[in-house]
């Protein structure tokens, strides 16, 4: 079971979203709520959230911001940012923050099944207008530090691209869980990143690590 929290203050949207989530037996609505302050007060440690969707433009805490302090009480949940939102600002900030997806809401009615599918077995999504402004943004922004990757590095960095969890890793490598997380660690501190929606868009705009 996936367990799902929304985040959107529009609530015949809200509405449609848990219908349309709801069609499918494996996920379940754990939360809806309209603003940030009122999710983070429903919250504790014991909470179990697999993936949140978060819209950016909320009152109050906006959803840009809501990212870090979520993700300092549930360090492990997944957030995706659904917003009618493109600019490339909006976008980097998010990636940036720890979202590890974004897309817009006119892609919400037609894909979120395989987005909540493929999020929860490990892997990244965007909309293909969000991906191309990410990809021109790291394209005026190269790394230029992302060739000192080792090789053991680059695998770990194929694997994540193939949409493999931290644990499918692990049993393919036939190394610990924590091992990987010292991989990625590395990873990311060499090419300046922290999320793995930054890993995807560095990879699409170059090709190649």
């Amino acid at each position: 079971m996936i367990k799902i929290a929304i985040i959107e203050d529009d609530r015949t949207l809200l509405k449609s979203m848990i219908e349309i989530l709801e069609l499918k037996s494996e996920f379940l609505i754990v939360l809806s709520n309209s603003n940030v302050e009122s999710f983070l007060a429903s919250i504790d440690s014991n909470t179990h959230i697999d993936i949140i969707l978060l819209d950016i433009v909320l009152p109050g805490i906006n959803g840009i911001d809501a990212i870090p302090l979520i993700l300092e009480k549930l360090p492990q949940v997944k957030i995706v940012m659904n917003t009618v939102l493109e600019d490339s600002d909006s976008i980097y900030d998010s990636l940036k923050a720890g979202a590890i997806g974004y897309i817009t809401k006119d892609m919400f009615l037609g894909d979120i099944h395989d987005t909540i599918f493929m999020i929860s077995a490990g892997g990244s999504i965007m909309s293909p207008r969000i991906a191309r402004k990410v990809i021109g943004f790291f394209q005026k922004n190269s790394f230029q530090s992302n060739n000192n990757l080792t090789e053991k590095e680059h695998e770990v960095v194929q694997f994540i691209i193939e949409g493999y969890s931290y644990k499918m890793i692990a049993e393919k490598r036939n190394i610990s869980i924590n091992t990987v997380n010292e991989y990625i660690k590395r990873i990311y501190t060499k090419l300046h990143i922290n999320s793995k929606g930054q890993l995807f868009a560095i990879y699409n705009s170059q090709k190649k690590l």
